[in-house]
């Protein structure tokens, strides 16, 4: 299969992703296609770098949380029971919009996953998860950062909803500590992603917004794409929505944005350029 990430996706697989069944009726453990997202390299490469987190960086927040699972979870996992478990305390943390949301995120990952040759059940279970602590206040949000010993960024106050991907992250794993780092590490990077996203992480972060639920007509045009280009070029989309967002209504964008867009940007030029040569 040619890489997610640089070619167009398998055109054996639906192409318009989120008109797909809301429920994955195959729960087919697509376990191989996915190891290039949670491989012992890239767990290794996370540790290191979490171990130099610097202050104030969001990222480097988030390699901290990823390093407290790193290299600890066994290989073989049962998805299927962790899926049903989840489930059930979700309806006790998540309630109304929030709940559904989360279930149709699960569902439209685990489509993506099957269109983009990453792992389904790990895309199925990080979909599901990935609004853990939604239903936290800020203040409860910053409390909880503080009891797991993430750094916050200097407009701390000004960006604490963000923190619910990073407390999520940090809570799952100790709830289920069989789970991957590469499913910890897209809880974490759901709501402001990273220079460096895995193609689980791009599709969790994409799923989250183009999930049929969300009502917003701006959504459309990002719907109407999945499945039919490349992963990278999906997930800058969205990206830039979010941002486009954020300025529409004068929001605070934290500063580690502009090196994500950034870096996004230079290698969308540089794949623009190399067809071009």
């Amino acid at each position: 299969m040619p890489s997610s990430r640089n070619s167009t996706p398998a055109t054996d697989h639906p192409s318009n992703v989120p008109q797909a069944s809301a429920e994955p009726k195959t729960r087919n453990r697509q376990t191989a296609a996915g190891n290039k997202t949670c491989n012992r390299e890239a767990a290794t490469e996370s540790k290191a770098r979490s171990q130099q987190a610097s202050v104030g960086s969001k990222t480097c927040s988030q390699q901290a949380v990823i390093h407290q699972v790193s290299g600890n979870a066994p290989s073989n996992v049962d998805y299927e029971a962790v899926y049903r478990d989840a489930r059930k305390k979700l309806e006790q943390r998540l309630t109304g919009f929030r709940l559904l949301h989360s279930i149709s995120v699960s569902d439209i990952a685990a489509l993506m996953a099957n269109v983009y040759g990453v792992d389904f059940e790990q895309a199925r279970i990080a979909g599901l998860l990935h609004d853990w602590d939604k239903n936290y206040t800020d203040d409860e949000l910053l409390a909880r950062a503080a009891d797991f010993g993430i750094t916050l960024p200097e407009q701390h106050l000004a960006t604490a909803a963000l923190l619910h991907a990073q407390t999520g992250a940090c809570a799952v794993a100790r709830e289920y500590p069989e789970l991957p780092a590469c499913i910890i590490q897209a809880i974490a990077r759901h709501t402001s992603a990273a220079p460096d996203m895995s193609d689980l992480d791009m599709i969790i972060y994409s799923a989250d917004m183009i999930e049929p639920l969300r009502s917003q007509s701006s959504l459309q045009p990002l719907r109407s794409i999945a499945g039919k280009v490349p992963l990278e070029d999906l997930f800058l989309k969205c990206f830039q929505t979010t941002l486009e967002h954020l300025i529409r209504r004068h929001r605070f964008i934290h500063p580690d944005s502009l090196l994500v867009w950034n870096t996004y940007m230079a290698r969308a030029r540089n794949r623009e350029a190399g067809t071009t040569a």
